[in-house]
C-alpha cells in the first residue's frame, strides 16, 4: 500500500503563508510586450517574461469532447450489510497503478482498500492516538487549501498543484497564476467572461436552494434571507469554486453555476493553459463551500464520492471518453 497514508489535522499558517507570499504575484502589472498570437479560439500574449493565454472558445474539435460515462464502473458504498462497505464521511480516496482503491472513511478513522471491481481487501489504521492510529483524519493525501471569507458570494483563493508549477486564483475575476517551482508568476489563465451583478433575488434563490437540500428550517426562510441581505454580501458573482489537475496535468475549473449551491461544470485546460472545453459531471457529486471535493482525476477516470438520492454516500470511478 505504498503511497497512501492518512494525515492528521494540523496547522495550515505555514501553507496558507506561503500562499500569502506567491499572491503578491497577483498585482504584478505586465507591460506591454509584441504582438500576441492569435487562433480562431484563443490569443497567446509573451510579455515581460509572462505568457498570457486568454481563450475565446472551445479547443476541442466538433466530435472530440470529453464526456464522463453515464455509469459508473465501480461502486463502492451500501445502504446496510457488510459494514466494511458502509461509509461514512468520506474524506479522501486515491486509486493505485494496478487498480486497487483507497478510501479514507472518517467515521471508522480507517483506510478500507479494495480490489479494482470494488471488493473489499483490507483495513488500515483505527481511532487511537497510538501508532498506526488516527485520532481526527482528514487527507489521504495533500490535497491543497481553500480560504473562504465570510462574504455572501465574496471571492475565495484557491491553490493546486502539478509536477514542476503552482496554480494560484481568486475566484471573483477568471484569470488563474502559473508560477514555477522558485515562485515566479510563468503564465496567467484567462477567460473572456462577463461578470455578473449580485441582486436580491440571488440572496433570495441561494436560500430557498440551501432550504431545498436540508441547510435550514423553512419557517426561518425569511428572517434568513434578511439577515443575509443586511449582511456583507459581494457585488459580483464568483467565476469559479474549485480548481484542480489531473494526471496529465490539465487544469479542471469548477465554473460557478447559478448562486453556488447546486453541482457546477468543469472547463479544462491544457497544460500550456489553452480552454479545451466543459464536462459535465454524473449528478449527485456534493460541494460544500470551502472544502475541496473528495476527488481524484486521473488520465482516464474520475474517482470521486458521490450522494444517492437516499443520501447514501458511495464512491464511484467513472470513465472519461476523450473523444
Amino acid at each position: 500500500m505504498a503511497g497512501a497514508k492518512a494525515e492528521h489535522r494540523g496547522s495550515m499558517s505555514g501553507s496558507l503563508s506561503k500562499l500569502g507570499l506567491f499572491s503578491l504575484a497577483a498585482g504584478l502589472a505586465v507591460a506591454c510586450g509584441p504582438e500576441p498570437t492569435v487562433s480562431v479560439r484563443h490569443t497567446v500574449v509573451d510579455s515581460a517574461g509572462v505568457t498570457i493565454v486568454e481563450s475565446i472558445a472551445p479547443g476541442w474539435p466538433e466530435g472530440e469532447e470529453w464526456t464522463i460515462a453515464a455509469e459508473p464502473e465501480v461502486v463502492i458504498g451500501e445502504v446496510e450489510g457488510d459494514e466494511r462497505y458502509l461509509l461514512d464521511d468520506v474524506h479522501g480516496m486515491r486509486r493505485f497503478p494496478d487498480g486497487r482503491i483507497a478510501i479514507l472513511d472518517r467515521g471508522s478513522s480507517l483506510v478500507r482498500v479494495y480490489d479494482p471491481a470494488g471488493r473489499h481487501l483490507i483495513d488500515v489504521g483505527g481511532p487511537g492516538e497510538g501508532p498506526s492510529e488516527f485520532s481526527r483524519p482528514q487527507h489521504l493525501e495533500l490535497v491543497g487549501n481553500a480560504i473562504v471569507r465570510d462574504v455572501l458570494f465574496g471571492a475565495t483563493s484557491y491553490v493546486a498543484s502539478a509536477a514542476d508549477r503552482l496554480y494560484l486564483a481568486s475566484s471573483e475575476v477568471y484569470s488563474i497564476q502559473v508560477l514555477d517551482e522558485q515562485g515566479r508568476l510563468r503564465r496567467l489563465i484567462r477567460r473572456m467572461t462577463t461578470p455578473k451583478a449580485v441582486a436580491p433575488d440571488h440572496i433570495r434563490r441561494y436560500v430557498e436552494q440551501m432550504v431545498a437540500a436540508g441547510a435550514g428550517d423553512p419557517e426561518n426562510l425569511e428572517p434568513w434571507i434578511a439577515r443575509l441581505a443586511d449582511g456583507p454580501v459581494a457585488e459580483v458573482m464568483p467565476e469559479f469554486r474549485l480548481i484542480l489537475t489531473d494526471a496529465s496535468e490539465n487544469l479542471w475549473v469548477e465554473d460557478w453555476d447559478d448562486v453556488g449551491v447546486g453541482q457546477g461544470g468543469y472547463s479544462v485546460f491544457d497544460p500550456d493553459g489553452v480552454w479545451l472545453g466543459r464536462v459535465t459531471m454524473p449528478p449527485g457529486l456534493p460541494w460544500t463551500r470551502g472544502r475541496k471535493p473528495t476527488m481524484e482525476i486521473g488520465e482516464d477516470y474520475i474517482l470521486g464520492t458521490w450522494t444517492t438520492d437516499f443520501g447514501v454516500e458511495q464512491v464511484r470511478l467513472y470513465r472519461i471518453d476523450k473523444g
